[in-house]
Order: structure tokens, then C-alpha cells, then sequence
């Protein structure tokens, strides 16, 4: 996931797709890639076009000596009439929809942007295509809280209990045979202690 935001740090819905990174979204994203550089050998670099992650991805980039290349189908939920509210506010729209159906949250589109499902979809489909065109390559891929939560879900046949990953969170996907193996998620802050502790 990309580094902080100001969105973030007022925990309020991007207002759109060219927000920066804050000083310590830049921090996280140095950190991730030291952390990256260190487990992994990546050989391409995807990021959604959105300024946050291309930013995250261009500063991991220059940690490992790649470029970035946009990826499609990979960028955030586009949540409409909740573009630049509170993440409380949320509920209360939804709550007031008549087709809000909280046994199947995923499925629910607030008024001009897509559901849960609608970003899963588009995610499934990105992610395919990069296995089928790289198989054999390490991947880094920086995209959004929702639109990993979404693809976990894919992978975890349920959305209840998926949760959005912290700023700079790493999830590792691996593939055998066509089929994805279960993710590994390593929040940031739990590379940053065990960091610290060395």
C-alpha cells in the first residue's frame, strides 16, 4: 500500500487521485523499500496511477534501481458522493440507503462510485494478467487499502474479518501451478519495530 497522505492523516476520503505523500508517507515508503531490498528481488515495478503510489513506488524504485510502470485496474475504490468526507460519514450514507444490505456490505455502491465487488473485479483481473505475463518474475505492485482488502477477500473467499493494510503494509502473494497460495501481510509498523530492535 502507498505511504501516507494528508487524507489519511485526517482519516478522510481522497478527493481525488492526485494527492502527495506528507513527509512521513515519503518516510514509510524509504522504509518499506529498505525492507523490501532486504527479503525480496523484485524485476518490475507496477503502481496505480495515482500521484500516492506512483510517489511510494518511485521512491521504492530508486532504492532498487527500477522504474515504475502504470498499471490499470489496480487504483482505489472511487467512492463518489463520499469523495473527501470523514471515514465516519460512511456508515450514515449507507445506513440511509435503501440498498445498503449490511449482510452484504461488499455489494453496496454509494451514489457515483463503485462497491466493494466492482473493485475486486478490476483487481482479480489486473493481478491475472501480471501472473500470466510475468510468471516466473518478483512483482512489486503499489496500490490502495480498499483495492488490496478487496483482492484478500478474493483470495480468502470472504470479506468479513479483511482488513485495510496500514500505509507502506506489504502483502506477499505467492503462485503455484495457476493458483495463488494464501497472502502473507506484513503491516509496516511490525518491519519498523523489528527494526528498531536491532
Amino acid at each position: 500500500r502507498h505511504g501516507e497522505t494528508q487524507a489519511n492523516r485526517e482519516k478522510r476520503f481522497a478527493i481525488s487521485g492526485d494527492i502527495p505523500l506528507t513527509e512521513l508517507g515519503r518516510q514509510q515508503a524509504r522504509q518499506a523499500a529498505g525492507r523490501i531490498a532486504m527479503l525480496f528481488q523484485p524485476q518490475r515495478i507496477f503502481s496505480s496511477s495515482f500521484r500516492r503510489a506512483r510517489e511510494t513506488g518511485e521512491i521504492i524504485g530508486e532504492v532498487l534501481d527500477l522504474p515504475v510502470e502504470s498499471l490499470e485496474g489496480i487504483q482505489e475504490r472511487d467512492l463518489g458522493i463520499l469523495k473527501g468526507e470523514l471515514y465516519g460519514y460512511l456508515p450514515v450514507v449507507a445506513k440511509a440507503s435503501k440498498d445498503y444490505d449490511p449482510a452484504r456490505f461488499w455489494q453496496w455502491r454509494p451514489e457515483g462510485g463503485e462497491s466493494h465487488e466492482d473493485v475486486q473485479i478490476r483487481m482479480v483481473s489486473a493481478l491475472q494478467r501480471v501472473r500470466h505475463d510475468y510468471p516466473d518474475q518478483q512483482i512489486l505492485i503499489v496500490s490502495h487499502g480498499a483495492a488490496i482488502r478487496s483482492f484478500c477477500a478474493h483470495l480468502a473467499n470472504r470479506w468479513e474479518g479483511v482488513h485495510p493494510l496500514d500505509n507502506c503494509g506489504i502483502v506477499v502473494l505467492d503462485h503455484q501451478g495457476g493458483e495463488w497460495a494464501a497472502p502473507v501481510v506484513m503491516e509496516q509498523s511490525d518491519y519498523l519495530a523489528e527494526a528498531e530492535t536491532r
